[in-house]
């Protein structure tokens, strides 16, 4: 095994070195004119999987070489176990994405960290370690795809799509990653064999080999439907979003309503006897709109940004860079590049820490889910206008309404403020506010009008109706100025989509939907939930129509159907068959599409035909 294991170094060691120093050069370079730390997800994804398909191509490339009849035999047919020889070849192809992917990652961070004053945190050094890992995750991938005996191995590489693409903290997510790198590790052991041909065996191998196909039939089925269906009717004209006219009582319609539009429809409903006074006075008032954009904060240790985590003082050229390990601002001047301190709670030089990760909303306001502070250029302090407790956070938070209030939302209230005065101090007191009617996660907008004898609120929800959510409504309210709400009138809204549409990710296979869900309940990624659902499961609580339910079932049966007609001729045990069948059962057509990649079906032959066959030996 460690001749094997140094072989294969010395096999990859110029191509290795040739790879650690084009990306030790690139790191500097590019960081020498980017921030790299400081940039957001979309960034940060796109070069990782850069890294994950370069993984992809050593590890098609790699076994590739090795399918060949002559160098199977040598390699196979050695005198040690099978998992010794995996493990030399694993072994050794990890060592080498440590040494050329990780190793100058390291190089790079340590010299923006000692030799410059940008900020490097502990998380950080987390995403070399992802960076790593999805590498090797993409080298299994490929080895997958090369040694399986079906054509759509490619699938597996929905596993890590599912598993990884979210944004926790960089130490949580080393707990999935290296749970799909076990999982991919499993199956290319399965497939590392010389009949690549034959079934998996065993009931394990077989479940831990269906997972990642099933997985990922789960995902193309979901988007293959849906990407169809949009294409058919963005083709034909009828899809809701962009066709001329919308349906007058869905939510596009409301969407692309303006704010007096949206208050006039609302009040039409409404039998009270000041509406006609309340829609004459609406147009020399200027309704306004406010959408609530704040749905997702950073998290502690994150190990990319989810936003932009610095500001910038404009007087004095210094950047600050928010820092996860002292949860304070530390600032580095603009155009040279040296060190100006740190920017605590209270301002410049002080030490004290924010209490949450915040995030910038424009040139002087920081933003932390339940704070909300106001920077101050020429003192270089902060002022607290807004603070919230318990598990309340905000989604919008003030915005200023020209003749009106400033107005504040969260996942519980809407909240009016008076006008904030430019020298005030202290936080800023609410003139009324009243609970929402509705989930924060279907609230798209609110619409705003500030009248003689109070202030009109339009709730349009509607936001998450595309994904199945029940009982959607526009809800006009009248707040008189003692901060009273009277309820005027409530639309619920049409569906835009059919129930099939909005509801496929269940339909196809309600298990992998409830599985794939998992992520929202186990690690916090900083999503706003709604209030009582510390979860943020409101999703997988959405009733279903009967005829989702319906379709659902009968896929169950089909796909049970189908899998006992394609084992009816095989040779596995009636134990394995059942398993199988039940597997179809409950998860539906992925794992009956798995079940077809996996279990080949024997092939019919006459006995002249079947004497008169070469025996193979390799695959």
């Amino acid at each position: 095994m460690k001749e094997l294991f140094f072989a294969e170094l010395r096999r990859f060691r110029r191509a290795a070195l040739i790879f650690a120093a084009v990306h030790l050069v690139l790191q500097l370079l590019f960081g020498r004119t980017q921030n790299v730390l400081e940039m957001f997800i979309v960034s940060h994804v796109f070069g990782m999987g850069l890294f994950m398909a370069c993984g992809l191509a050593l590890g098609l490339y790699q076994f590739g070489v090795y399918r060949q009849p002559g160098r199977c035999i040598w390699l196979l047919h050695r005198p040690m176990p099978l998992a010794r020889v995996f493990g030399a070849i694993g072994g050794a192809s990890v060592l080498l994405f440590v040494l050329a992917v990780g190793l100058p990652a390291i190089v790079a961070l340590l010299c923006t960290e000692h030799y410059t004053a940008r900020v490097v945190d502990l998380r950080h050094y987390t995403l070399v370690a992802h960076l790593v890992l999805l590498t090797v995750t993409g080298w299994l991938a490929g080895t997958i795809i090369i040694l399986s005996r079906t054509r759509w191995a490619f699938g597996v590489l929905a596993l890590p799509l599912v598993m990884l693409n979210y944004l926790a903290s960089g130490f949580t997510m080393l707990l999935p990653a290296f749970a799909c790198i076990a999982i991919l590790a499993v199956v290319a052991y399965a497939s590392f064999k010389p009949d690549r041909q034959s079934p998996p065996a065993g009931a394990v191998m077989a479940i831990m080999t269906a997972l990642p196909l099933q997985v990922g039939f789960y995902v193309a089925l979901g988007l293959g439907a849906s990407m169809l269906y949009m294409a058919a009717l963005t083709a034909t004209g009828m899809n809701p979003a962009n066709r001329p006219s919308l349906n007058p009582g869905g939510v596009y319609a409301l969407s692309h309503q303006t704010s007096q539009q949206a208050l006039d429809s609302g009040l039409a409903l409404s039998n009270d006897p000041r509406i006609p006074q309340w829609r004459a006075e609406l147009p020399g008032r200027q309704p306004t709109f406010i959408i609530p954009f704040g749905r997702q904060y950073p998290v502690h240790g994150q190990a990319s940004n989810l936003d932009k985590p610095s500001w910038h003082d404009p007087g004095r050229s210094i950047i600050w860079n928010f820092s996860h390990d002292t949860m304070r601002f530390h600032g580095r001047d603009g155009q040279t590049g040296e060190d100006r301190g740190w920017f605590g709670l209270h301002g410049a030089g002080d030490t004290q820490a924010f209490p949450a990760v915040p995030v910038t909303r424009g040139p002087a306001v920081i933003q932390a889910p339940q704070q909300l502070y106001l920077i101050d250029f020429k003192t270089q302090t902060t002022r607290q206008l807004l603070a919230l407790s318990g598990n309340e956070k905000f989604l919008s938070p003030m915005r200023k309404v020209p003749g009106t209030f400033d107005f504040s939302i969260t996942n519980q209230r809407l909240i009016a403020h008076p006008p904030t005065p430019d020298d005030g101090a202290g936080l800023v007191p609410a003139a009324w506010s009243i609970a929402l009617p509705g989930a924060a996660s279907d609230l798209d907008r609110v619409d705003v009008a500030n009248l003689k004898d109070g202030t009109l609120v339009s709730f349009n929800f509607g936001r998450a109706m595309v994904r199945g959510a029940p009982g959607s409504a526009q809800i006009v309210m009248f707040v008189s100025p003692d901060g009273k709400a009277e309820p005027l009138a409530r639309r619920l809204l049409a569906h835009d989509y059919p129930a099939l549409y909005e509801h496929v990710d269940w339909w196809t296979s309600p298990l992998l939907h409830a599985v794939v869900s998992l992520k929202d309940i186990v690690f916090d990624r900083g999503i706003v939930p709604d209030q009582g659902d510390p979860w943020h499961t409101a999703e997988l609580r959405y009733p279903r129509p009967p005829i989702v339910i319906a379709v659902a079932l009968l896929l169950a049966v089909l796909s049970g159907l189908g899998a006992g007609r394609w084992l009816h001729s095989s040779t596995l045990p009636v134990r394995a068959k059942v398993a199988w069948i039940v597997a179809c059962v409950v998860a539906g057509l992925p794992a009956l599409f798995s079940l077809m990649a996996l279990q080949p079906r024997p092939v019919r032959q006459t006995q002249a035909q079947a004497a008169t066959a070469p025996r193979p030996v390799l695959a």
